[in-house]
């Protein structure tokens, strides 16, 4: 016959699991370095600055432009008094995004892929056709031999 043997102590205790401070400062040190090692993997490849070139187009952003006004217009805003208006944070949040060079840039990206979708829109005009067909031959007249 076999006896069971039973222990009233458990076989792991609470304070085992709990890591100790010395060992969360491991583990903080080692996620930091692998965060670190992540970041090795990205390389920086310089570009030549050319400063004429930005300083030209610095020059050409003016907060009096004409199509800065056409876009605050049809913004809402009141231009009557242009050049010489009151600026609100919202109106010059909309000039200074309508003046930005990448704005400018995805604007006519945008303009292009609408150009090019009217010209495939307007190139490729769908058709519709049906037929008629005599299918049998109805001899009492009630039931119609034409399908659609």
């Amino acid at each position: 016959m076999m006896q069971a043997v039973f222990s009233l102590q458990p076989a792991i205790t609470f304070h085992e699991h709990v890591m100790n401070s010395r060992q969360c400062t491991r583990l903080f040190v080692l996620i930091g370095l692998v965060g670190l090692t992540a970041c090795a993997w990205r390389t920086y490849t310089p570009a030549p600055l050319d400063l004429p070139l930005a300083a030209q187009a610095d020059a050409q952003r003016r907060m009096d432009d004409d199509s800065l006004k056409a876009t605050l217009t049809a913004q809402g805003y009141d231009t009557t008094q242009w050049p010489s208006i009151v600026w609100s944070r919202q109106a010059l949040a909309t000039a200074l995004l309508s003046i930005h060079p990448e704005q400018r840039a995805a604007r006519a990206r945008v303009l292009a892929v609408r150009t090019q979708w009217q010209a495939e829109l307007n190139s490729k005009t769908p058709e519709l056709s049906g037929t008629v067909e005599h299918h049998s031959q109805s001899a009492d007249g009630k039931n119609s031999p034409w399908a659609v």
